[in-house]
């Protein structure tokens, strides 16, 4: 094709070209492949801008929503004056709020869909309807609150959970798969509570909340406090964390769901305060406290049989090595001598940089 397109240019000799000059090479040669290239780059480009910018403007119209519920709360909103987020990445942005009694700040994460490379979307919306594996393509938002005097808050876990994607939640969320599930007239159809004692849904689930629930169904997710991590820990450290509200949301942009948005953020943020106040009754908090330490105690368990297996598998290839060294010369046995050392000192050095 290359060659049937330029067979004029390339049947001239070197001379000819030569005499035409610049400009009239330029005319003889055929720039159609050309010119095709640069159409390509160029839809690339207007593709990837064009989907930056929507996802850009669905963030902002979010912010927007919901800008004057954290203006009236938060004495400093947006990550510096006049900016409202912080743009990791064309899916990735963040924005924060602080300064308000009972709540160290307000983190709202947003996970766009990659619009800006089209062709890797369309891929993953063709994958998701075949492998359950792969989940549909969605816009995300993630609003989390840290709490202040988190050692004299209660420790509980207690959730709002849209059944819709109940099952998803509990296996993204290590502390829901130790609550118990609960239906409730007092909570929409397409909600249910996952909280680790019935008290807490009495008392921290309030008419106002509910109402703004209603509003909520195509918007939330999930709406969860919680003093455990939402990863499974693997060790007594990550195990320990502060009680903190995550809410997990459907970034939608249409009119109707950015006022459920509004107000529920300032549902979460009332929320803030009773988990402030609220306390449950002795027998109720040592329930949970047994379930905590009953975890604790599986974790160091599996360290402990980690450790034993290590310890195992490094008595196994000792004794295989002395087996090995019986059968050996003496300059092989000096060969693996060395080989020791060299291991021995390779460990040495891990384990110092571990502890730095």
């Amino acid at each position: 094709m290359i060659n049937s397109l330029q067979k004029e240019y390339y049947s001239k000799s070197v001379e000819e070209l030569t005499d035409l000059g610049i400009v009239g090479r330029l005319r003889l040669y055929d720039w159609k492949l050309e010119f095709v290239g640069l159409i390509i780059i160029a839809l690339i480009v207007f593709f990837f801008n064009a989907g930056a910018y929507r996802n850009k403007a669905i963030v902002e119209s979010w912010l927007k929503a919901i800008q004057p519920v954290l203006d009236e709360n938060f004495a400093q909103v947006g990550v510096k004056k006049d900016q409202l987020y912080v743009k990791d990445s064309a899916q990735l942005y963040t924005s924060y709020a602080t300064g308000r009694i009972n709540i160290r700040g307000l983190t709202s994460r947003f996970e766009l869909i990659n619009r800006p490379n089209y062709f890797y979307y369309l891929t993953e919306l063709f994958m998701s309807y075949f492998f359950e594996s792969v989940p549909v393509p969605q816009d995300t938002a993630e609003i989390e609150v840290k709490l202040f005097d988190t050692q004299k808050l209660g420790k509980y876990i207690f959730a709002i959970v849209n059944k819709e994607g109940m099952n998803n939640a509990r296996q993204e969320n290590y502390y829901l798969s130790l609550t118990k599930t609960t239906e409730s007239s007092k909570l929409p159809l397409q909600f249910v509570f996952m909280s680790e004692s019935a008290d807490l849904n009495e008392g921290l689930a309030t008419e106002e909340l509910r109402e703004a629930l209603k509003k909520a169904g195509p918007v939330l997710k999930y709406l969860a406090v919680t003093d455990l991590p939402s990863t499974h820990p693997n060790s007594e450290e990550e195990f320990v964390s502060a009680p903190k509200i995550v809410a997990k949301l459907n970034l939608k942009s249409d009119s109707q769901s950015l006022v459920a948005i509004r107000e529920l953020v300032a549902e979460i943020i009332a929320l803030a305060d009773r988990v402030s106040k609220f306390q449950l009754k002795s027998e109720q908090q040592k329930k949970i406290n047994n379930v905590r330490t009953s975890e604790l105690n599986k974790i160091k368990k599996a360290l402990q049989e980690i450790a034993a297996e290590e310890l195992r598998e490094k008595k196994l290839e000792a004794e295989r090595e002395a087996r090995r060294a019986s059968q050996l010369s003496p300059e092989e046995q000096d060969k693996l001598d060395q080989k020791m050392r060299e291991k021995r000192e390779r460990r040495a050095r891990n384990r110092q940089k571990q502890r730095m």
